[in-house]
């Protein structure tokens, strides 16, 4: 029923970060008034969880091929509306409600439609649906950086969310790197377990940018 190995490894890091993950997704449910600001990030928040959760799944659940390229399918598109999420909430953080609107409807549709070619590429082409991905996700997050890089003078907090985006690309880089595999009390990790220890890092990075722009933007001290 259960794999085993790294995949299971992966699953259960996978399960961890999901988990931890609710951390900052209840704090931005919690703060009063409930903003725009924290509901959007409480949605990036809450699709990082899902995936994770999603991942626990895919890799810890000893299945078909064709189920697993199902869900493989379920996950592209959680995976896209999680990179639109975040990137509408740090537009948000840039700009207000300036443009939001159209902004979020055609990423949100670009999203999706990517999601349904790499659904389409897994089938057909596997060995390319990596590609198409990568191109996408890193489009994303080059504009990004090029955004906040722009607003760091005016808003020093933004550092926070650029050193969680750099230690994300860290993270894809060495998961691609698939001579990754080590050991840890019994426990084999490669280089899924490592991407997923990146991503968590990257969380609580983003997350203390929210905070912290979240006291600039009221006139507070950093945390």
């Amino acid at each position: 029923m259960f794999t085993t190995g790294t995949e299971w490894t992966t699953a259960v890091t996978d399960l961890f970060n999901g988990v931890v993950t609710l951390i900052p997704l209840l704090w931005c449910l919690r703060q009063k008034p409930s903003t725009l600001r924290y509901i959007l990030w409480a949605a990036a928040f809450g699709m990082l969880a899902l995936m994770s959760i999603s991942g626990f799944f895919i890799h810890g659940f000893a299945m078909s091929r064709a189920l697993n390229d199902a869900l493989w399918c379920v996950m592209y598109l959680l995976l896209m509306l999680m990179l639109s999420v975040y990137v509408i909430a740090i537009k948000y953080d840039i700009d207000g409600e300036r443009g939001l609107r159209l902004f979020s409807r055609v990423n949100i549709a670009m999203a999706v439609i990517v999601s349904v070619l790499l659904g389409i590429m897994n089938y057909r082409f596997p060995d390319y649906s990596f590609v198409l991905f990568s191109i996408y996700g890193f489009g994303n997050l080059i504009y990004c950086i090029v955004r906040l890089v722009g607003q760091l003078r005016r808003r020093p907090g933004f550092r926070w969310y650029l050193a969680g985006i750099f230690i994300f690309i860290i993270g894809s880089i060495l998961q691609s790197i698939k001579a990754i595999q080590f050991t840890i009390a019994g426990w084999p990790f490669n280089y899924n377990a490592i991407y997923h220890f990146m991503t968590l890092l990257f969380m609580f990075v983003q997350f203390k940018g929210v905070r912290v722009l979240g006291n600039e933007k009221a006139g507070g001290a950093s945390l």
